[in-house]
C-alpha cells in the first residue's frame, strides 16, 4: 500500500513542503486536494511523488510569525502571523497587530486608493474596509490570539478575500 492509498483509506492528511492535502476520490480518481483550496491533482497524473508524508498530527494550530505581501509589493509586505498550512485557495490566511494593521490600512488607501477606503475604529475595536466599485462594506474585528505564550490583539486583514503570501 503507497502513502496516497493510506492516506485515502485511513483518511489521513498529507504533508509536503508545509502544504497540507487531502486524498479523496472523484469520479473514481485517487486525487489530493489542498486543505483551505487550489489545484485538485489526480494521483495518476502527479509528475513527482516523492516528499509526500503522511501528517499524523494533522495542521498546526500554532501561530508562527513571518512577513506576509500581497502581489510581492514591497509597498504591501507586512510583518503578521499565520497558521503554518491553514490556507484559503491556496493563500496565507495572515493576521496582524493592530499598529501594522494601522499601517496595512494606510498602505492600502494610498496604493489602492481607487478601489478601497479604510479606517480603524478604535472605539469598536475594528477596522471598516469600504470597497468602492461594489459599494460593500467590511468590519475586520479585533480578536486575541497567543504566540509563545505571550497574548497578542490583532485582526484578520482580509485574510480569506485578498491573495496573501509569506516572503
Amino acid at each position: 500500500m503507497d502513502i496516497f492509498d493510506k492516506a485515502l483509506t485511513e483518511s489521513k492528511l498529507l504533508v509536503k513542503d508545509g502544504v497540507y492535502y487531502e486524498v479523496r476520490l472523484q469520479d473514481g480518481h485517487a486525487c489530493i486536494f489542498p486543505v483551505g483550496g487550489g489545484i485538485v491533482t489526480r494521483v495518476c497524473n502527479l509528475k513527482v511523488r516523492e516528499g509526500f508524508q503522511i501528517a499524523d498530527s494533522g495542521i498546526p494550530k500554532t501561530y508562527k510569525k513571518g512577513f506576509f505581501t500581497i502581489d510581492n509589493d514591497p509597498n504591501l509586505t507586512f510583518e503578521g502571523y499565520a497558521i503554518p498550512g491553514d490556507l484559503w485557495n491556496g493563500f496565507e490566511k495572515p493576521v496582524f497587530e493592530i499598529q501594522v494593521a494601522c499601517n496595512i490600512a494606510e498602505a492600502v488607501n494610498k496604493e489602492l486608493g481607487d478601489y478601497y477606503h479604510c479606517v480603524r475604529d478604535n472605539e469598536n475595536k475594528c477596522f471598516t474596509l469600504k470597497e468602492l466599485e461594489n459599494d460593500y462594506t467590511n468590519e475586520l474585528n479585533d480578536f486575541e490570539i497567543e504566540v509563545d505564550g505571550k497574548k497578542l490583539e490583532v485582526v484578520s486583514f482580509m485574510a480569506s478575500n485578498w491573495c496573501w503570501e509569506e516572503v
